[in-house]
């Protein structure tokens, strides 16, 4: 009897990629960035991470819309292109912030992508593809969490050491 592996748990390692590298350099990363920008702004460190809090508000307001986009099973996987390249510019977008307002502009739209670049599509996908194992699929996509966090933030560090933040920005 030939062993195979069913197709479901390509998707579970895809969804664990997705994880790993879009919900890390929102959470877990951000505070590599906290004293240069700070620095460079003049503004307190309170005022740098309520970025973070925009890029969380906005992917909070916005979830049921992805969830009715990517409702549409035809078209997820365009879908989630779009959003994962439109993530990765607006990501990019902070390296071109001259003042904190545009920092929070652009965490304002990258809340809206990484809404639909990660969270809503993975567990979505995981809900489709498993029945029996569903919380076991789940639980390795989300683990793409902390190793993901765990490998970009020192990457990142030594990235902004080297190159500086508006640099790490986009190389990220």
């Amino acid at each position: 009897m030939k062993k195979y592996c069913h197709y479901a748990w390509v998707i579970c390692l895809g969804c664990f990629f997705i994880c790993a590298l879009t919900s890390p350099i929102i959470n877990a990363t951000a505070t590599q960035y906290l004293k240069p920008v700070t620095q460079e702004f003049g503004v307190s460190r309170s005022a740098f991470t309520l970025s973070s809090t925009i890029v969380a508000l906005v992917g909070m307001i916005v979830s049921p819309l992805w969830g009715k986009i990517y409702s549409n099973k035809a078209r997820m996987r365009n879908v989630l292109t779009l959003t994962t390249l439109c993530f990765g510019l607006s990501y990019m977008g902070y390296s071109l912030a001259k003042s904190i307002i545009q920092f929070y502009i652009f965490a304002a739209i990258l809340g809206f992508f990484w809404a639909g670049a990660c969270f809503m599509p993975v567990s979505m996908m995981i809900t489709a593809w498993f029945n029996k194992m569903r919380g076991l699929a789940m639980s390795i996509t989300l683990a793409g969490i902390g190793l993901g966090g765990g490998i970009l933030a020192p990457l990142i560090r030594s990235l902004i050491v080297d190159y500086g933040w508006r640099s790490t920005y986009q190389i990220i």
